[in-house]
């Protein structure tokens, strides 16, 4: 994961990630621990149920 220098704290970040494991509940917690630490509190996640 790779974000842009630190700025404003609005807008939305884009990326990706191919996760471990096929269970996102199991995976998704420690992958956003780490910029929640820079963004604050991420409070939406959209993926794509047919990938």
């Amino acid at each position: 994961m790779r974000l842009r220098p630190k700025a404003l704290t609005t807008g939305y970040v884009d990326g990706a990630w191919w996760p471990r494991s096929p269970d996102l509940t199991a995976g998704l917690p420690a992958l956003l621990a780490v910029p929640a630490v820079r963004l604050g509190e991420i409070s939406r996640v959209s993926y794509n149920l047919t990938e």
